[in-house]
């Protein structure tokens, strides 16, 4: 063998090294990024978890929260604040799955329960009396997915009477 033949069998190992780089690199990268989107569905689902164990283990912020979404002036000037903060905190992971699915960190199928339950507090009387005050405060593209969230999604059935809407008539089969 000269010198000609060896050098292009080391061109040929060399190339063929680095498409495994590159392949190995490849599955890398991949695995990242499903890694990056389960922990964020998890911090997502787990933000979510706390708020709505809060409410759940505690019958008096449970009761705010229910008045706060029904008739936001029969709570005291402290109620009212706690109200506020509870929308603030769910808004907040609203938008942290928001932004989580524009990135392809979290799934449709996870993201679609999660906006419209958002959406359907927002509808409330006194979620959407929250919305309006404090919408011109945040992100554009947030205000606008929630807006357009809150145009598709109808007031939660327990909220309707209270509202004065009328509830709607089951699907006929």
């Amino acid at each position: 063998m000269d010198l000609q033949a060896l050098g292009n069998i080391g061109e040929f190992v060399g190339a063929i090294g680095v498409i495994a780089s590159l392949l190995y690199l490849a599955i890398q990268v991949r695995q990242a990024q499903r890694v990056a989107r389960a922990e964020n569905v998890r911090e997502v689902q787990a933000g979510f978890g706390r708020l709505f164990t809060m409410l759940a283990q505690d019958p008096e912020l449970a009761r705010i929260y229910r008045t706060g979404c029904e008739d936001p002036g029969q709570l005291d000037r402290i109620e009212r604040q706690r109200f506020e903060h509870l929308l603030g905190s769910l808004f907040l992971h609203f938008i942290e799955a928001h932004e989580a699915h524009q990135h392809g960190l979290m799934p449709t199928d996870l993201y679609e329960p999660w906006k419209y339950g958002v959406a359907s507090t927002f509808q409330t009387p006194g979620g959407t009396e929250w919305w309006m005050a404090i919408r011109g405060y945040l992100k554009p593209d947030a205000v606008q997915a929630l807006d357009r969230l809150r145009d598709k999604v109808d007031l939660p059935i327990e909220f309707r009477e209270h509202a004065g809407a009328p509830e709607s008539e089951p699907a006929a089969s």
